[in-house]
């Protein structure tokens, strides 16, 4: 807890009362995939049949969550049962590109 509240040290007062505030803190660490475009065939893929994305549980990934429903029922409106796949590979085609820049800035985000 005290490596948190050092870090916080410069921060707005109420930042500091919240922290002082608490009586414990976690540190785990934050593992990351490779951006989809860069997956070699073979490697672990996200499954694309499952939404909300791991992402899209906490902050921005929520607007990105409702991106993806929005581009799925995009991809699969007035698709018969059996076109349901083609649908989907759609779905991983129009939304790969975008998922992975979003991933790429994050990444990038080191504070």
């Amino acid at each position: 807890m005290n490596e948190l509240r050092a870090a916080y040290a410069g921060f707005h007062p109420e930042v500091r009362m919240v922290l002082d505030a608490c009586p414990d803190c976690h540190k785990w660490a934050i593992l990351e995939r490779d951006p989809l475009a860069d997956l070699e065939p073979g490697q672990d893929r996200p499954d694309w049949r499952r939404l909300p994305s791991d992402d899209a549980l906490h902050g921005a990934g929520a607007a990105t969550s409702i991106e993806d429903a929005a581009v799925l029922a995009r991809c699969l409106k007035d698709v018969p049962v059996e076109g349901i796949e083609a649908g989907i590979q759609a779905f991983e085609a129009h939304r790969k590109a975008a998922t992975s820049k979003i991933q790429e800035i994050s990444s990038a985000n080191t504070w």
